[in-house]
């Protein structure tokens, strides 16, 4: 299903996987808001949408591609954060890449790759030149607009670098609710006080 116009797409091209069937939930218990975002009607069957960005074969296979979450909007663009790692991987003195989507009001999202250098090339490759590599290969809308080296990035559980904690750091609110979590679990556990700090303001969080 194509995840703006909410139409399904033909085999070969890439959408969001949605699923249907009395093996589906219903929804989430008690969160209404987050369970209208996970399903959709089309054509007078409710499905739920998985957030899996995948392509289906014309044998019927379906092969995974990317996140939804992942997606990044830019200048009506849709810009699959995989084909812009998948460049920066290709370059020689590239270990590692991570690429996320910066909020810009004027534009959407602006791209921006976060790479890990060999260790015989730290600090001498620039942001230029690695936005210069990208150009041979990307289309110029694809193309980062911003570069952050650093000496590490975050891994999945299966090795993989993970595109969260980069992107959660871009939205306080998100870090604020992580923490109030936090404090929730630790008065369920008998605890008295969370030794989390907390972002939100004193007067808008009555957590112990």
């Amino acid at each position: 299903m194509n995840t703006e116009t909410l139409e399904f797409v033909p085999p070969g091209e890439t959408g969001e996987l949605v699923l249907c069937g009395p093996n589906v939930m219903q929804g989430y218990w008690q969160r209404e808001e987050e369970s209208a975002r996970a399903f959709v009607e089309k054509g007078g069957v409710r499905w739920m949408r998985t957030g899996d960005l995948v392509r289906m074969d014309d044998e019927g296979y379906f092969h995974f591609y990317d996140r939804s979450k992942d997606l990044i909007k830019f200048k009506g663009y849709s810009i699959f954060a995989k084909d812009v790692e998948d460049v920066l991987y290709a370059h020689p003195q590239v270990k590692a890449a991570g690429v996320i989507g910066v909020p810009d009001p004027a534009v959407g999202q602006r791209i921006k790759a976060i790479v890990v250098l060999q260790s015989d090339a730290r600090g001498k490759l620039s942001e230029d030149e690695i936005k210069a590599y990208c150009r041979q290969s990307l289309a110029d809308y694809k193309v980062p607009h911003m570069v952050e080296f650093r000496g590490e990035l975050p891994k999945t559980d299966v090795g993989k670098v993970s595109r969260r904690p980069p992107r959660r750091r871009l939205l306080p609110s998100a870090r604020g609710a992580t923490l109030c979590r936090r404090r929730s679990l630790a008065a369920r556990r008998g605890i008295r006080r969370c030794a989390a700090p907390c972002t939100r303001q004193a007067a808008a969080c009555n957590r112990p």
